[in-house]
């Protein structure tokens, strides 16, 4: 794991006389963090007549060059053309009961009828987008569909408050599409003038005698082949692939250790303002053990869904400002239960054999609630045909479906410690549960069905789980095998109408913004597949637009020297 905030991030450089201080660059915004929020940030800077300069430490395109591609919005044209009829009122209502006051009602409304906007802004940017519709239950669309319900939009709760309409935008591509999302934005940003300093790390930020940011100090690699050395440390850990705790470890340690040895100190002037937009902390073993110990504790288990860059040093940045963080325990846990669709026929029990979720459940409602339970343990019931369904459908799947979901269904059932008894009650003892309670609730389950009731969890893929032999199928966190996917969702608290972050007192912190998962943000207690990149959308237009339009300051000549304070005094390194 990385080091911890302490030893990524320094304090505060403050500056007498900036003026006076030898600048590298100058820029009237600089954006710290080249992903998906941070492109955005930065093409909307630049749209409204800002010299932008974004730095990453990577400079791999974050998180999002290796998500799902998804965007959520709308009443759109993509909705419209496959016969989806939608609008902005009932998108608000769905949303309304999702996100759960994590944002005022109007700024939750400004999104919903701007994300039809911004889904034809990235179209103009060359995002492929449009496509044929999926109906049915998934976790991710399969191959040649890019359209469907990415959140809870059909379970029975949501669909009494909201009228139910898919709402997931997948960019067009071959399996996750997220690639093709950044590939689309990145290049559209250099089109139009962003300039980019990656293999740059951000240090500290610098501000003047009244607190404002006014710029940053990084370490910088230039050397052609430490790059590549250094690019090569960060496309070793994908985060979509499990085991990859070792792999982690090595990567970071040598992508430190060529910074420290290869990187040059300098100094970046943002006139108008700083953007932070670095990711999570997912990649941070402090915070999550500080913040999130079920997840902290079991860190070498999850597949963690990000990159060595989503080490918690964006807040952190923030923090050092006197920044205020929000949501901080709050996660993305995502399990997939289907597909294979024949999993969702079975029941979770905690362990104390309690049915704790509807399984069908959005997949990281349905994680989050594992994470919830005692230890984060929980276990799928199924019975003999149940099982045997389940295999059938892995062994069905084709290209990236049978890799993506096929592959760790059957790790999981094979390598993740499935218990298989003739009786429930030998069940439970393997399973150290209370057998009273686990017979219990899978008769209660069954009786339902006999009886033609709805579930009582409002489950409605059913079948009854009658015929031995039977199996628990391991969906604990701390299980290995169980693919379970995880982001973290607190961050900066910002000002919602600006993107500034504030302080404790909710006062903003003049020069100084968040967006994307740096920030507490739209989805901050309430993910849900496309959220997230639209959020990056939303916050990152948002921050870009008001750091281009301040008046700060008089723009400074660019200074290419290499020698910079380190010091409010005024004293210098030689680098």
């Amino acid at each position: 794991m990385v080091k911890t905030v302490s030893n990524l991030i320094e304090p505060l450089l403050v500056l007498d006389d900036p003026e006076k201080a030898q600048w590298h660059d100058t820029a009237d915004v600089v954006v710290v963090g080249f992903g998906g929020a941070g492109a955005c940030a930065s093409l909307e800077a630049r749209g409204m007549g800002a010299d932008v300069l974004a730095i990453d430490r990577f400079g791999a395109g974050g998180a999002t060059a290796y998500s799902g591609g998804v965007f959520y919005a709308g009443e759109t044209r993509f909705q419209k053309a496959v016969g989806i009829e939608d609008s902005k009122q009932e998108m608000y209502k769905y949303l309304e009961k999702e996100l759960a006051d994590v944002i005022r009602p109007d700024t939750l409304k400004r999104y919903c009828d701007n994300s039809a906007d911004d889904l034809e802004w990235l179209a103009a940017f060359g995002v492929p987008l449009g496509g044929d519709v999926f109906l049915e239950k998934t976790g991710y669309p399969p191959e040649g569909k890019f359209l469907y319900f990415s959140g809870n939009e059909n379970v029975p709760e949501y669909k009494a408050i909201a009228k139910a309409a898919p709402r997931g935008h997948r960019t067009r591509g071959v399996g996750f599409s997220g690639y093709a999302y950044y590939d689309a934005i990145s290049a559209s940003a250099a089109r139009d003038g962003v300039r980019r300093m990656d293999h740059t790390r951000a240090m500290r930020l610098v501000t003047d005698r009244a607190g404002v940011v006014i710029g940053v100090e990084a370490l910088e690699i230039t050397d052609e082949k430490q790059c590549a050395e250094h690019a090569r440390q960060t496309k070793k850990v994908h985060p979509m692939r499990a085991f990859m705790a070792k792999t982690v470890d090595r990567a970071g340690a040598r992508a430190r250790e060529l910074e420290e040895k290869h990187g040059r100190r300098v100094l970046l002037r943002a006139t108008k303002g700083v953007i932070l937009s670095a990711g999570g902390f997912g990649y941070n073993e402090d915070l999550l053990k500080r913040h999130l110990p079920i997840y902290g504790n079991n860190w070498r288990a999850l597949v963690r869904m990000g990159t060595l860059g989503c080490d918690g040093s964006g807040i952190s940045l923030g923090m050092s400002a006197g920044g205020a963080t929000a949501y901080m325990d709050s996660v993305f846990a995502g399990r997939i239960l289907s597909p294979p669709a024949g999993l969702l026929k079975g029941i979770l029990l905690n362990r104390k054999a309690e049915r704790f979720c509807n399984e069908e459940i959005y997949l990281g409602y349905l994680g989050r609630s594992i994470g919830e339970q005692p230890e984060g343990t929980a276990y799928l019931i199924l019975d003999e045909t149940q099982y045997k369904t389940v295999l059938k459908q892995c062994f069905r799947m084709r290209g990236a479906d049978f890799r993506w979901f096929a592959l760790p269904t059957l790790a999981n059932i094979f390598l993740g410690g499935t218990k298989k008894a003739r009786s429930l009650q030998a069940l439970a003892a393997q399973l150290n549960m209370p057998a009273e309670a686990l017979i219990r609730n899978v008769n209660d389950y069954n009786g339902a069905q006999q009886r033609g009731a709805s579930d009582p969890l409002s489950k409605k893929s059913r079948s009854p789980i009658v015929k031995p032999p039977f199996r628990a199928l391991n969906m604990s966190i701390g299980n290995k095998y169980g693919s379970t996917m995880m982001f973290t969702l607190g961050g900066l608290k910002v000002d919602e109408d600006t993107g500034n972050v504030l302080r404790h007192d909710g006062t903003p912190i003049v020069g100084l913004y968040a967006a994307g998962r740096t920030a507490a943000g739209l989805c901050a207690i309430g993910y849900f597949s496309g959220v997230s990149l639209s959020d990056g959308v939303f916050s990152g237009r948002r921050a870009g637009r008001d750091a281009a339009t301040r008046n700060l300051q008089s723009r400074v000549v660019r200074n290419s020297s290499s020698t910079v304070p380190t010091l409010a005094t005024g004293a210098v390194r030689r680098q």
